[in-house]
């Protein structure tokens, strides 16, 4: 009995990150819940760098095209954990996960910090945008909040 209570408070005491995915453009989404500070690979926090999640749809666009022909399965999402450096104004991918028709991991991969590739945050692209969503998460909540009322 005190092995039931002690499994059931270590399950209450779990941290649970929840995901909230707003749409943004036709095929994309962001989570708004889950945009935080970096923590890198030795488990320090960056206060210059932002992680957050992204979800893109396959749109049948050449770069699914060339993943599906990669992995000989077809890919209906991909999740993409993105690190934004506010202080050099650049972004990268921490981590890839494809996922099947039906939920199924069909690859994953996380970089290690000395693998990440920083680039330039292009001006009037969906890297700006991102960029600015995450900056300023109240513009994200409100997207997130008109969503809500026109699907009632």
């Amino acid at each position: 009995m005190k092995r039931f209570i002690l499994i059931v408070l270590c399950l209450l005491l779990l941290p649970v990150y929840a995901s909230t995915w707003v749409q943004i453009g036709d095929n994309s989404y962001i989570d708004k819940d889950n945009i935080r500070y970096y923590v890198n690979d030795y488990g320090n926090t960056d206060f210059y760098k932002k992680s957050f999640w992204i979800k893109l749809y396959n749109d049948n666009s050449d770069n699914f095209k060339e993943y599906e022909k990669i992995s000989d399965k077809k890919i209906k999402y991909i999740i993409y954990k993105n690190i934004i450096d506010f202080n050099k104004n650049s972004s990268s991918i921490k981590s890839t996960t494809m996922y099947d028709e039906n939920g199924n991991v069909i690859h994953s991969y996380t970089y290690k910090d000395y693998e990440i590739q920083w680039n330039s945050i292009i001006p009037d692209t969906i890297g700006e945008m991102w960029y600015e969503l995450v900056k300023h998460p109240r513009m994200l909540k409100k997207i997130y909040k008109q969503q809500q009322n026109y699907n009632k």
